[in-house]
C-alpha cells in the first residue's frame, strides 16, 4: 500500500509541519483508526483491516495518502517502505519490508506493536512493547520524525533525546548485525539515548501480548513457561548461585507460543534483564535486597525466580520483559562482584570498528524482534543464528550416562574408590559412558597433576577403566591456589588475573585472590592472555599423553568468581566476556570427544 500511494503521488513525499491535526470534512472528532487507543487485540484486528479499505480508497482517488483524514508521509527505500501519520496526540510511524508480513508500528509516546502472520494466514499481534522515553519527553512534546539510513534502515527520533534505528531482516537485507544474521520476518530496533540524566537505554516487551514465554537463561527455579516467574531486573551475566536466580548458562534470546522471537546483542555493556518484576509492595513490606554469595552464603538464600504466589508483600508486578543497557551494573536492589567495575576505555576502542562501541555519555541496546506462525518456527530460526560446533561430540556420551565421584565420594576420592566405583556400576548392569574422577585428584588446586598419596598408578588405572568400556575425564577450573607450584610458575610469567592493591593506591597491582565454593581463597587464569591460556592447554595435552585421559570436565568460569574491578591482559568489555573466552580458547581445544563445560555465554561453535 505504501508503494502504491507513492506511485500514484509520482514520487512526492508529504511532510506534516505543525502540531494541528488535519481532519475530512464531515469528519467525525474521535472516529476509531488503528493509531487510536484500542481495548483489545480483537478489536485492533478489526479496526485495522477496515483501515485498509479505507486506504486503499484513498490512494486511488487522489495522489495523497490519507488515514482516517489524515495525512500520509510515505518514503521508499530499497526493499522498505514506511508511513508517517502525524497527529498531534498519537502520531505513528510503521515500517515494513518488501516480500515481509511482518509490520512494526511506534508511536509517538513510544509504544510499539510488532505484527505478522498467525497460523491462518491472518494478521495478528504478535507482541505489543514500549522504548521507555525518557521522563519529560512526553511533557515536552519533542519533535517526532524519521529519515531513511540506508539498505534496509529507517532512523526514527523523538527530536534529540532517543534514536530508534529500525533494520529490517530477511534474505539479502543488511546483516551488520552478526548476532543476528540469518534471521527473517521481523526487525533489529538499536535504540540509542543521550543527554543529561539518562543512565539506561531501555526496550520493554509486554509479556501477555506475546503468550507464553520461553528461553533466556538457566534459573536456580526453572519455571516453566517463564510466565510463571517473578524474575526480578538484575545483572545478565552467567552466575554460580546469581541474586536473582540466573544461573551458569546465558542465550540472550527468548520465544513465545505467539511466534514471536525476541534476541538481544549478548555483547551489550552492563545488561540487565527481568520478567514480571515487583513494581509496587505493600505499606510496611520489606523491599528485598540480593546479594551474591558463595558456598554457604548461598544455603540462606531463597531458591530465586519465585512464582507470584509465593513472593509475599507484592502488590503488582510489571507484567514486562525488561531490556536494559545501564551505565553501570550500581543497582541499590542487587549486590554482586561486578557493581563496582567500570569498563576500561581501551575496551571501546577495541570494540570500534566491529560495532560494539557507543558514543561517550550515550547508552545503546539492540534488539531482535521477528514474528512466525508458532513457537516452532521462532524456535528453528532462532537456532539458525547459532553457530554449530566445528566436531561432533562422542555420541555415546549423549546416550548413556556419565557418571562422577563427586556423587558418591565428594572431594575424599582415590584410585581404589574410582575402580570400586565402576565395578560397582558394572555389576549392577547399568548404563555408562564416561568416569568422571571430580574433586581432589590434584596434588594442589591448578598443579594439575595426579596426588600420587591418593592415586599410586593414575596410568594402570586409566586403562583399567579402558578395557571396563569407560571413557575417563578430569575435572578442571581456571583457578590456582597460593600452594601451588603452578602458582609460582604461573606468577612469574603474570599468567593470572590481577587486581588493585588498595583504593588510595589505585595503581598498584597485586594477585586477584578470591573466595569460591572450596578452600583455600584461589586467583584465576588470565584467559585474555594468550600465553597465560597456551600454558594451561599444554599443561591438560600433558595429562592426555601421560595418563592416556580422554577429555575434562571445565567447570567454574562464571565472571562471579573473579576479584572486584578485575584487571586482566586485555581489558573485559562485559563479564561474560571471561565465560566466552574461557569456553572457546580452553575448552574449545578439545572438541569431538567427551568433554564437558558446566558454564556460557550466547551458544559459540563449541
Amino acid at each position: 500500500l505504501a508503494r502504491k500511494c507513492a506511485s500514484a503521488g509520482g514520487g512526492r513525499v508529504l511532510t506534516r509541519k505543525g502540531k494541528g491535526r488535519r481532519r475530512l470534512a464531515g469528519e467525525r472528532v474521535g472516529a476509531s483508526s488503528p493509531h487510536a487507543e484500542e481495548p483489545s487485540t480483537s478489536s485492533k484486528r478489526a479496526v485495522f483491516l477496515a483501515s485498509l479499505e479505507k486506504e486503499k480508497s484513498a490512494s486511488d482517488a487522489s495522489s495523497w495518502g490519507y488515514l482516517g483524514g489524515m495525512e500520509l508521509e510515505e518514503k521508499v527505500s530499497g526493499a522498505v517502505s514506511v508511513r508517517y501519520v502525524p497527529d498531534e496526540s498519537n502520531s505513528w510511524i510503521e515500517v515494513s519490508a518488501e516480500g515481509d508480513p511482518t509490520r512494526l508500528r511506534v508511536k509517538n509516546d513510544g509504544h510499539f506493536e510488532l505484527w505478522g502472520r498467525c497460523g491462518r494466514n491472518r494478521e495478528a499481534l504478535c507482541c505489543s512493547g514500549n522504548v521507555t522515553l525518557p521522563p519529560g519527553a512526553l511533557e515536552n512534546q519533542v519533535q517526532f520524525t524519521f529519515e531513511l539510513s540506508g539498505a534496509g534502515g529507517v532512523s526514527i527520533r523523538w527530536a534529540d533525546w532517543v534514536t530508534l534505528e529500525v533494520h529490517a531482516r530477511g534474505e539479502g537485507m543488511d546483516s551488520s548485525c552478526p548476532w543476528s544474521g540469518g534471521l527473517a520476518n521481523g526487525f533489529v530496533l538499536e535504540k540509542r539515548v543521550s543527554g543529561a540524566g539518562t543512565d539506561m537505554a531501555e526496550i520493554r516487551i509486554d509479556v501477555d501480548s506475546a503468550g507464553r514465554w520461553f528461553g533466556g537463561a538457566h534459573f536456580m527455579n526453572q519455571l516453566w513457561p517463564l510466565n510463571k516467574a517473578v524474575w526480578e531486573t538484575g545483572p545478565f551475566y552467567p552466575f554460580d548461585h546469581g541474586p536473582t536466580g540466573l544461573n551458569t548458562l546465558v542465550a540472550p534470546q527468548f520465544v513465545t507460543s505467539s511466534g514471536l522471537l525476541v534476541m538481544i546483542d549478548p555483547d551489550t555493556p552492563y545488561l540487565h534483564v527481568g520478567m514480571n518484576a515487583p513494581e509496587e509492595y505493600a505499606p510496611g513490606a520489606k523491599v528485598p535486597h540480593r546479594k551474591w554469595g558463595t558456598g554457604v552464603q548461598n544455603a540462606t538464600n531463597p531458591i530465586l525466580p519465585e512464582e507470584a504466589g509465593q513472593l509475599g508483600g507484592v502488590t503488582k508486578f510489571d507484567g514486562v520483559l525488561r531490556l536494559q543497557s545501564r551505565k553501570s551494573f550500581e543497582c541499590n536492589s542487587v549486590s554482586h562482584t561486578w557493581s563496582d567495575w567500570t569498563k576500561d576505555r581501551r575496551a571501546d576502542e577495541e570494540a570500534e570498528g566491529v560495532g560494539g562501541a557507543a558514543d561517550v555519555g550515550e547508552h545503546k541496546i539492540s534488539v531482535a524482534l521477528c514474528a512466525f506462525t508458532n513457537v516452532l518456527e521462532s524456535s528453528m530460526a532462532s537456532l539458525r543464528t547459532l553457530p554449530t560446533p566445528k566436531v561432533t561430540p562422542n555420541l555415546r556420551v549423549l546416550q548413556d550416562p556419565i557418571w562422577t565421584t563427586w556423587a558418591k565420594y565428594k572431594q575424599w576420592v582415590t584410585q581404589a574408590k574410582v575402580l570400586r566405583y565402576a565395578k560397582e556400576i558394572l555389576d549392577s548392569g547399568l548404563d555408562y559412558s564416561v568416569m568422571e574422577i571430580d574433586d581432589r585428584w590434584q596434588i594442589r588446586y591448578g598443579d594439575l597433576d595426579f596426588d600420587p598419596s591418593k592415586f599410586p598408578d593414575p596410568k594402570g588405572m586409566v586403562d583399567e577403566l579402558h578395557e571396563m568400556g569407560f571413557k575417563v575425564t578430569l575435572w578442571v577450573m581456571p583457578f590456582i591456589e597460593k600452594r601451588s607450584a603452578a602458582y609460582k610458575e604461573g606468577l612469574e610469567k603474570g599468567y593470572f588475573v590481577k587486581r588493585v592493591t588498595s583504593s588510595s593506591h589505585p595503581y598498584e597491582e597485586k594477585p586477584g585472590f578470591f573466595k569460591w565454593w572450596n578452600l583455600p581463597s584461589v586467583v584465576a587464569l588470565d584467559v585474555t592472555n594468550p600465553d597465560a591460556v597456551g600454558w594451561y592447554v599444554a599443561r591438560l595435552r600433558r595429562l592426555q599423553d601421560l595418563y592416556g585421559i580422554d577429555g575434562f570436565k571445565f567447570d567454574g568460569g562464571e565472571p562471579c568468581f573473579l576479584p572486584k574491578n578485575p584487571i586482566t591482559h586485555r581489558p573485559l568489555s562485559y563479564p561474560s566476556q571471561y565465560t566466552h573466552l574461557w569456553v572457546k580458547e580452553v575448552a574449545g581445544k578439545f572438541q569431538g570427544g567427551v568433554c564437558e563445560v558446566r558454564t556460557g555465554h550466547k551458544p559459540q561453535d563449541v
